[in-house]
């Protein structure tokens, strides 16, 4: 009987064995992709933050639209005022895998209502 057993052992030690043993390739498509910016909008203070932006995020483009009227609310940054603002980063480190940064919504008066925040990434 226990020879039996150690025949059996070894029959199926074989059969087990290559299925273990067989290699393949593992093949990739597409690209790894960087979660975006966590966007922010202060509304007391007629601001929109950006945290925790992957470096590959600087080039995207920024447009706030109102959902009343679908005017175009101007931004500014440290450098300009426009409709449509680009998003860079401020002073990096050399180790720094992120950053943030902040914008001004202007729109005169208090910014009231529903507005629509586009950001392409590059």
């Amino acid at each position: 009987m226990r020879g039996l057993l150690f025949v059996m052992s070894v029959l199926l030690s074989c059969v087990s064995a290559p299925a273990l043993a067989d290699g393949g390739i593992a093949r990739f498509s597409g690209r790894i992709v960087d979660p975006g910016c966590a966007p922010a909008v202060r509304a007391e203070r007629q601001e929109i933050t950006f945290s925790g932006c992957p470096l590959a995020a600087q080039g995207a483009r920024l447009a706030v639209t109102s959902l009343q009227n679908a005017a175009t609310v101007p931004l500014r940054d440290a450098r300009q005022r426009t409709d449509v603002l680009t998003v860079a980063a401020g002073a990096l480190s050399t180790d720094a895998l992120s950053f943030s940064s902040r914008y001004r919504m202007e729109g005169g008066a208090a910014l009231r209502g529903a507005y629509l925040v586009r950001i392409d990434y590059p």
